[in-house]
């Protein structure tokens, strides 16, 4: 070898240098001139020649191995594969190789195209490892399990065969230990066990609404009939309660939440709805509406849930104890045996007026307290020389014309006999003596017994309706004095007499009229005249008249109406018991009337007109016991501002020991009702109840219920009115 190198270089060497034609030294025969050439002397290294990785420049572009490098790995385990997925650029030397592509430069074994033994490994980095040795099963039913004894041991498994064993039935690819275990009796994930781990716990449902019990249990996958999974039923056996049900209030949980009656106090004012046994709020949606709430009166709103609205004004029981007003007589003066009201000192408040047969007081407003006649800002009068039984009636109406009230005294059994009348504004004692006017009957009689004032002839000044109840052989007459009265009269110039008709019927005994009262329509007063001892209907069962205004001449006997007492004894229209009022609230007075024996009074709605018995009245108020006396007086008109009258009568029998009182009713609608059926009832004195009237006392703009009791200590019982 070295010799053959020697050679060589002896040939290259000396040899001489070659020439073309031209003298052109090219030394090396590659083709390049010597000025040409970077290498004459080499014949591999010329321009254009290819590069080599040698570390020359053989191209002759100054370069080194610039064109002849090209990727390359590096080669860690030395097996001439070289490793990573970014390659080098450069020669293949110091550990690097122009191949790559080994999975494993770690080991000189394992690289592209080395042997692939059945180890589990990717020796030949074709990306898949060659199937280790071990066991493998036939999988005839493809659910991924075989048959445990098909086991075999390969590295090269036949197609089909698995690695996982445990199939305890291959011929069914619903059971294999992957799959789910049901609850059918058989094994279906080859444990060894049937239904293990998914039988249900199962309840009685007895009741049938869809939850067990949860005491009685059974875990099967078969559960008897009626058994149901849901074991959280409350209350088994009853099919109304059950979880989610809906709450009753019956005093058990329904709903099964661990509460009972839940959700029947909505309002949360601690009162349950009235729907529930022990309830008794009647509006559970209003907390402000519950048992033993104060109640708003007049409110439309039962508030105390006692199963009505209290009306403005009076509600209940009350007692003399309740009375905002008490005045005693005194001196052996009896008061309150008939009562009228209205404002006579000119005041613009109401005045109070007490009559007793001989004397009579006025009260002047506003009245509350307690104490005698004397104890409150009073005057009085007394009989005169001419007068007899002065206070046998008296009436308050503006007669004169002068646009104030005066007052009308009921003298008869004087040297005169009629009608007293004294001017208002009054403020000082009466001298009847010397009164303003006097409406008197000519001859003997009982003239001024029966005495009214009000407006009968609808000009707007009231006139004086005088009775005579002995005159005409006792059947009796009515003499009216038209206003404004301002000198006076007598029975003789009387403008309208109205002659009796019964014998001994007494007719003029008593009088009623409300000023303006219009019982037709025709914005002209009317009247009522009682003739309590005729005996039409029955035995003194008593008449009384209906007068339309203005009034003529003319016997009763042609009256626009008589109400005629069918019960003997009952004396219709005795002691004032009768008057006007508009109960139903059509804008007309209705007639109200009562009777003594059967304790009741008549109520007559609409225009009357003939002849009408008692007990076929539209209204009758009668005692829950007859002993009460109710309806000795009575009095009509709006308490509770609703446009209808209010009724009340005094009951002097009231209670049965002589307690004496008086009871209220609220506008009753037509039909029978007794004292028990009252709004209220007001317990006085001995005779308590003899008379009655509504009239403002507190001057609070609302009436209030006075209560006259001639025998007994306490005059006058004034209770006012709630709003």
């Amino acid at each position: 070898m070295r010799r053959f190198a020697l050679l060589l270089s002896l040939a290259l060497f000396g040899c001489p240098q070659s020439t073309d034609s031209g003298g052109v030294v090219d030394e090396d025969g590659d083709g390049s001139p010597a000025g040409v050439d970077c290498d004459d002397g080499d014949g591999t290294r010329f321009p254009e020649a290819p590069e080599a990785c040698n570390g020359l420049d053989d191209d002759c572009d100054g370069s080194i191995d610039n064109d002849g490098a090209g990727e390359t790995w590096p080669d860690e385990d030395g097996d001439g594969y070289g490793a990573g997925t970014t390659p080098g650029r450069g020669c293949p030397i110091n550990g690097w190789v122009a191949v790559g592509g080994d999975c494993d430069d770690d080991r000189a074994a394992v690289h592209p195209g080395a042997d692939d033994p059945c180890d589990g490994l990717d020796s030949n980095c074709d990306g898949a490892a060659e199937v280790e040795l071990g066991d493998w099963f036939t999988d005839a039913d493809g659910d991924g399990y075989g048959d445990d004894a098909t086991v075999t041991e390969t590295c090269t498994p036949a197609a089909g065969a698995v690695a996982l064993g445990g199939d305890c039935a291959d011929d069914d690819p619903a059971v294999s230990p992957g799959a789910p275990e049901l609850c059918n009796s058989a094994d279906d994930n080859c444990d060894g066990q049937a239904d293990l781990g998914v039988e249900g716990t199962w309840h009685s449902d007895d009741d049938g609404d869809g939850f067990g019990s949860p005491l009685a249990t059974e875990d099967t996958c078969t559960p008897p009939l009626g058994w149901v999974e849901d074991g959280t039923d409350c209350r088994p056996g009853d099919p109304l309660a059950f979880p989610g049900a809906p709450e009753q209030c019956n005093g058990v949980d329904d709903s099964c939440e661990g509460e009972i009656d839940e959700g029947f106090d909505a309002d949360g004012d601690g009162f349950q709805d009235a729907v529930c046994p022990a309830g008794d709020d009647c509006d559970d949606h209003d907390n402000a509406i519950f048992p033993g709430q104060t109640e708003i009166c007049g409110d439309g709103v039962d508030d105390d849930c006692d199963g009505a609205d209290v009306h403005c004004g009076f509600s209940g029981a009350y007692a003399t104890a309740d009375a905002e007003l008490t005045i005693t007589s005194g001196g052996g003066e009896l008061s309150g045996y008939m009562m009228d009201h209205g404002d006579l000192d000119g005041d613009g408040t109401e005045d109070l007026v007490s009559a007793y047969y001989s004397s009579g007081t006025i009260a002047f407003g506003p009245l509350v307290g307690s104490g005698a006649w004397t104890d409150f800002d009073s005057v009085t009068w007394t009989d005169g020389r001419r007068t007899g039984t002065a206070g046998r009636s008296i009436g308050v109406a503006d007669v004169d014309g002068d646009g104030q009230l005066d007052l009308g005294i009921g003298a008869p059994d004087g040297t005169v006999q009629g009608s007293f009348v004294t001017y208002g504004p009054i403020t000082g004692n009466l001298d009847l003596d010397n009164c303003d006017a006097v409406f008197s009957l000519v001859g003997s009689g009982q003239g001024g017994h029966g005495m009214a004032m009000g407006d009968v002839t609808g000009d707007g000044v009231g006139d004086v309706i005088m009775g005579d109840y002995y005159g005409n052989s006792m059947m009796g007459a009515v003499y009216v004095a038209f206003g404004p009265l301002t000198e006076d009269r007598d029975s003789d110039d009387a403008d309208a007499t109205l002659s009796g008709e019964v014998a001994s019927g007494y007719a003029g005994r008593f009088i009623r009229t409300a000023d303006g009262g219009d019982l037709d329509g025709d914005g002209v007063g009317d009247f009522l005249v009682a003739a309590p001892y005729a005996s039409e209907g029955a035995p003194t069962g008593g008449v009384v008249y209906v007068i339309l205004g203005p009034p003529s001449d003319m016997s009763l006997a042609d009256a626009q109406a008589r109400i005629i007492g069918d019960s003997p004894s009952d004396m219709m229209g005795e002691q004032r018991a009768m008057d006007l009022g508009d109960v139903d609230g059509d804008g007309l007075v209705d007639v109200a009337s009562s009777g003594a024996t059967t304790a009741a009074t008549y109520i007559f709605e609409g225009t009357p007109s003939g002849d009408y018995a008692a007990s076929d009245a539209d209204i009758i108020l009668a005692s829950a016991s007859v002993s009460d006396s109710f309806g000795d007086a009575v009095t009509l008109d709006d308490v509770d501002g609703d446009g209808r009258a209010d009724v009340l009568g005094g009951a002097p029998g009231m209670g049965g020991g002589g307690a004496g009182g008086a009871y209220f009713f609220f506008a009753p609608s037509p039909g029978s009702y007794t004292t028990a059926d009252a709004d209220a009832s007001f317990t006085g004195g001995s005779q308590a109840g003899f008379s009655v009237t509504l009239v403002d006392l507190d001057t609070d703009g609302h009436l209030d219920v006075a209560v006259g009791s001639p025998s007994d200590p306490n005059a006058i019982l004034g209770f006012t009115a709630t709003w």
